[in-house]
């Protein structure tokens, strides 16, 4: 039941990914007429080499004639048209290509933003196509498309991957659950962290397939939280339990995101993430896990990054590109001592330098500003004072030697 279950929903969330298209269903692209000039051009061409054969010399002057009235009453129809305007007849008297007049209409009805509009923390934002998005939503069917079936492929490859880790073989009646205990915390941390980031992804997305910041800004949090709720909701289905605390970090890691959209102030604040293997997940595996990354408390810290350039006084001088974060991990988690008795999982804090990645790299194109822009949701080594269990200065944390 469980794989079938697996199964279905991975071919729900490829589904998912044609939905941003199907206010697109239906509709039709209108054809664009050649020029009146080139009309008459070629008829009268066909008409004097094929005269004598045809013997319809004496009619050429009456139907270019013909032709050129015909052509001309179409024109004016088309100038008196709603949707004409006065710089398709401008264009047309200086000899120009006279642009469609519902492209015209288009893009006045959805322009962008502008570079110095579209910021983020006081510094550019960047899109996963390079371009600036819209004002209003305007749905694009091709990048829709491929980037709904991406988020969707993704999504469906992290699923399978938790399915085997989690939940093969473990399938219960769905019951409630409360862990607060476990992992020290670092665990509701990671939920929060986790749905912070997903909603990123949404609101790339969103953006990618025409919908307007506006939009996205809500979107992307929905995104988030609804994948976080689903793998609680797994959750409920196993030994572990629907946790409520868990649930809890699940919403404010998508609302904190949302927030960041409406009150610029909280754009200079943001969650990262830092991972580097140990032995001490080695040496125990909670019950139930097969080892997975994610699983690996021991290694993890998560980040409150704050861009203090924006934050002091410019008067201080420091630099944009160097923000301090607070850090929040754990150890001991999972770790068995001599005797194989289960050790208590013990706080860590720290204090450390961090780097703002938008700020710090340089122009590496527009797809390349934007891996830069997402790289910066990690944090990079870098010196950490760690505050608890004891001080300690790490030169390069996470990295330890």
């Amino acid at each position: 039941m469980r794989k079938k279950y697996s199964i279905s929903f991975g071919l729900g969330f490829c589904l998912l990914g044609l939905i941003p298209a199907l206010p697109l269903y239906g509709q039709s692209i209108e054809p664009v007429a050649e020029e009146p000039s080139d009309s008459i051009e070629i008829v009268h061409t066909f008409l004097h080499e094929h005269a004598v054969e045809y013997s319809v010399e004496p009619a050429v002057s009456s139907v270019q004639e013909s032709l050129k009235k015909a052509i001309t009453d179409e024109s004016d129809a088309i100038t008196d048209h709603p949707l004409s305007t006065t710089q398709d007849t401008a264009a047309s008297a200086a000899g120009a290509p006279v642009v469609p007049a519902d492209t015209l209409a288009r893009d006045k009805d959805y322009p962008r933003y502008t570079l110095e509009e579209y910021r983020y923390a006081e510094a550019p934002r960047y899109t996963i196509l390079g371009d600036l998005p819209y004002r209003q939503t305007h749905l694009r069917p091709i990048p829709a498309v491929l980037t709904g079936m991406v988020v969707a492929g993704v999504v469906t490859g992290i699923h399978l991957y938790q399915t085997n880790a989690w939940w093969s073989d473990q399938e219960r009646s769905f019951h409630l659950d409360v862990d607060w205990g476990y992992a020290a915390q670092v665990d509701k941390v990671g939920h929060f962290y986790a749905g912070y980031l997903a909603s990123y992804v949404g609101y790339e997305a969103f953006i990618a397939s025409g919908f307007s910041p506006g939009v996205a800004g809500w979107f992307g949090p929905i995104f988030g939280l609804s994948y976080q709720t689903y793998v609680e909701i797994e959750d409920g289905f196993s030994q572990f339990g629907f946790d409520l605390t868990d649930q809890v970090a699940n919403t404010l890691g998508p609302l904190f995101f949302g927030l960041q959209h409406y009150i610029p102030a909280l754009q200079n604040a943001k969650f990262k993430w830092s991972f580097w293997p140990n032995d001490e997940y080695e040496e125990g595996l909670r019950d139930g896990h097969s080892k997975i990354i994610i699983d690996d408390y021991n290694g993890q810290t998560v980040w409150f990054s704050l861009k203090m350039g924006n934050i002091l006084p410019e008067s201080l001088g420091w630099p944009k590109w160097l923000r301090l974060a607070g850090g929040y991990g754990t150890y001991n988690v999972d770790r068995f001592d001599e005797q194989n008795v289960l050790l208590q999982p013990q706080q860590r804090f720290f204090v450390a330098l961090d780097y703002d990645l938008v700020e710090l790299m340089p122009d590496l194109g527009k797809f390349g500003n934007w891996i830069v822009q997402t790289a910066d949701y990690l944090r990079f080594p870098a010196p950490a004072l760690q505050l608890e269990p004891e001080l300690k200065f790490y030169l390069v944390w996470p990295v330890v030697f």
